[in-house]
């Protein structure tokens, strides 16, 4: 009879992960990890013999006794029907951790929210204001111009490019986590958001700029309440944009969060495929929810994409 330790060495696991998932203890195995089991558990005819009273819980020494006392007395059929049940019991285990992982949906909604939030909080007021910068100083400094065409190089690379290097970074200065992921989302954003601002601004007289500087207003008190609020089609495209790709954003995450507590819920979907199987209707369910937020948003500020893409574009 094979040995609890032998189906551990073929799936490259301990003996403790075999247990727990015999036992349906499946909460911190993940679910490739079950599949796999379960099928060296089917391929291998395993059955739990009077040794098993040293697993944990009662279930595992019910478990022992029951098989036990099958194969002394040659109860073939006892066996293999008891057999039958266990690989239920183990699939019904990782039906509740896909479960579970769903009922944990408001702890990633939230972590989700709040990278967004914080984001757009953060891109619509620094960008902007960078922008601004940029485009009415590039006449008079070559400085400015550099980092203009510096940050709109940086729309030419991919993020999957900068993926290793941005890891290693990020885990020296402590950023993998949902404060240091949003901190970089806002840098991420500056390419696109400072072209998008700057081709509006440009469209704004400075005229305007030199009337409130008249007036006595700084630079900061020029853009905040004069320039700014001209710049409102720009701002709500910006917005846009920026939530629904932080929103749906997957790669990023996957690489720097690696704390199950703040997962966004693009990693949630992990759960629900595997290698040998996927469970359609809580994936779908999931689906359904990470979508519902970003398709509302957008139904209701479409007309503001396209008002504060094309704004600039004609002077």
């Amino acid at each position: 009879m094979i040995r609890l330790q032998d189906i551990a060495d073929m799936a490259g696991v301990s003996r403790t992960t075999v247990s727990n998932v015999i036992n349906g203890n499946t909460k911190r195995v993940s679910q490739e990890t079950i599949d796999k089991i379960t099928r060296i558990l089917k391929e291998q005819n395993y059955v739990p013999h009077m040794g098993s009273v040293m697993l944990s819980g009662h279930g595992s020494r019910i478990i022992g006794v029951v098989l036990g006392f099958a194969t002394a007395h040659g109860m073939q059929s006892l066996q293999d029907s008891f057999v039958g049940e266990l690989i239920g019991t183990i699939q019904t285990a990782v039906q509740k951790t896909a479960s579970a992982e769903l009922r944990d949906f408001p702890r990633k909604f939230f972590n989700t929210a709040f990278i967004t939030v914080i984001n757009l909080f953060f891109t619509l007021i620094t960008n902007s204001f960078a922008a601004y910068a940029i485009t009415r100083n590039r006449k008079k400094s070559k400085f400015f111009s550099v980092m203009y065409y510096y940050f709109i190089s940086a729309m030419f690379i991919p993020f999957q490019v900068i993926m290793l290097p941005l890891v290693v970074q990020a885990n020296a200065f402590h950023l993998d986590n949902i404060y240091g992921i949003t901190f970089l989302y806002v840098i991420f954003g500056l390419p696109m958001n400072t072209f998008l601002y700057t081709g509006a601004i440009k469209a704004i007289p400075e005229a305007l700029d030199e009337a409130a500087m008249i007036d006595g207003a700084n630079p900061i008190q020029i853009f905040s309440r004069v320039i700014f609020p001209v710049l409102k089609p720009t701002t709500a495209t910006v917005a846009i944009l920026s939530f629904m790709w932080t929103w749906n954003d997957f790669s990023m995450p996957l690489v720097l969060l690696s704390d199950e507590s703040q997962q966004t819920l693009q990693l949630a979907q992990y759960v629900f495929k595997s290698q040998f199987s996927v469970d359609y209707n809580l994936a779908f369910a999931s689906y359904l929810l990470v979508l519902a937020p970003v398709l509302i948003v957008y139904i209701f500020c479409q007309k503001w994409i396209m008002n504060g893409v094309v704004a600039g574009a004609v002077k």
